[in-house]
């Protein structure tokens, strides 16, 4: 063969082997970052449990303090007696019964989790639900898997039309 051929052969030769190292480089460099951006929206999520088990500590021993200020200066009062209507057999709106059912306390990402666990199926065990990005009324929720950590689905909440879209 030709000195030209041989040369023309070594040099395609090394262009596909950088190119096939370049496709695997590539190939572990972006499943490495979806593992590091799954273990960042973990810890923020842990951060944020943390962050508000702090504050229903704080709240906790804020009311032991004003109960204490409180009860030093108790004053008793009698009973006044008032006419209240009533209610327990007035027939209520279907309105009235959502909202008195809806109004039980959430936040609006429980809120959304719970929408999510509603479609996903509230009795699958085997998964953890956690809101990864809000953008105004709407909550991106995660369903990962507890053993593998790995996620299984996405869920973007509308909080103002309730309507929950797999992605």
């Amino acid at each position: 063969m030709e000195k030209k051929t041989i040369t023309l052969m070594i040099v395609t030769i090394v262009a596909f082997i950088i190119l096939i190292v370049g496709m695997c480089y590539g190939f572990f460099y972006s499943a490495n970052k979806e593992q590091e951006k799954n273990e960042i929206t973990q810890e923020v999520n842990t951060e944020n449990v943390q962050e508000e088990n702090n504050v229903v500590d704080e709240e906790k021993e804020n009311i032991i303090e004003t109960t204490n200020n409180v009860s030093e200066n108790v004053i008793v009062e009698e009973p006044v007696a008032q006419n209240v209507p009533d209610t327990s057999n007035q027939i209520i709106g279907k309105e009235e019964a959502e909202t008195a059912s809806e109004n039980v306390g959430l936040t609006e990402e429980e809120k959304a989790i719970e929408l999510v666990k509603e479609k996903w199926g509230a009795q699958d065990t085997s998964v953890v639900y956690a809101v990864a990005n809000r953008e105004g009324n709407i909550y991106m929720v995660s369903v990962t898997n507890k053993e593998t950590t790995a996620v299984l689905a996405w869920y973007q909440v509308n909080m103002q039309t309730e309507e929950v879209v797999q992605q």
